[in-house]
């Protein structure tokens, strides 16, 4: 069978996977106190299935895709359907209003990351209302740009309208909390985590909630978010090695 082949071969560095887990570990033991533990994604955009796979028979569900298309056609993969009955789909990357019907057909999506325009809430929901997995609200998170350099994500300002919206517009979807990308730093202070941490206290606040997730932190920072309380850590290349030159 495919996967007797994947756990013979081992087509990515197990040995990798055993040292995160540890870092998160030890990482976790000085989050906040209150903090949920922290969900490892491995962002598995560009990457065989062989890998996907294989880090599913380790133990790790949820896996990220930046695009659209590639995750789609991912998940209509015969080997994925029969080795990974149970994979949690995360979409990590920009999501453009044209794209959420085919995001809603996902079999398995899990949580979408990165909604940063109503209109984009507004078509997601739309199509999620009309999917064969609509009778659980899809999670989602409000994408803040907390650099001022990148394209995507809303401004600081504009996370509790846009929160707002989703919760009483969005009868299809949950909003579940924040995530940015940050800039690719290592060490402390990380001024993005920290932006990040006080806009979901001030949401937590003015909407009432007592936890909220924070999806903050990737391969090369993932340690320093988890101590300032990040429940979400998006890793790709530190597990899974370096990505194939284009998508399949």
């Amino acid at each position: 069978m495919f996967s007797t082949i994947l756990k013979e071969t081992k087509c990515y560095n197990v040995e990798a996977l055993k040292e995160i887990l540890h870092g998160v570990k030890t990482a976790a033991a000085m989050r906040p106190e209150g903090t949920p533990y922290p969900r490892l994604v491995a962002v598995s955009k560009k990457q065989p299935l062989e890998k996907i796979v294989a880090v599913y028979n380790d133990g790790i569900l949820h896996c990220g895709e930046n695009y659209v298309q590639e995750l789609h056609g991912k998940a209509l993969k015969l080997e994925l359907k029969d080795e990974c009955p149970d994979i949690r789909w995360h979409f990590i990357g920009h999501l453009q209003s044209n794209k959420a019907k085919l995001l809603a057909s996902v079999k398995n999506l899990w949580m979408v990351e990165t909604i940063d325009r109503e209109k984009v809430a507004s078509a997601l929901d739309r199509h999620w209302a009309m999917s064969s997995q609509s009778e659980e609200p899809l999670r989602v998170l409000v994408q803040v740009n907390t650099t001022l350099e990148g394209k995507f994500g809303c401004s600081v300002e504009e996370i509790g309208e846009l929160a707002a919206f989703i919760r009483d517009k969005c009868p299809s979807l949950r909003f579940c909390g924040l995530m940015t990308l940050g800039r690719l730093t290592t060490g402390l202070p990380n001024k993005d985590f920290e932006t990040l941490v006080k806009c979901a206290e001030r949401i937590k606040k003015e909407f009432g909630m007592k936890e909220l997730e924070l999806s903050m932190g990737t391969s090369n920072n993932y340690k320093e978010a988890i101590k300032l309380g990040s429940t979400n850590i998006r890793v790709g290349s530190a597990l899974l090695g370096e990505r194939a030159p284009s998508c399949q």
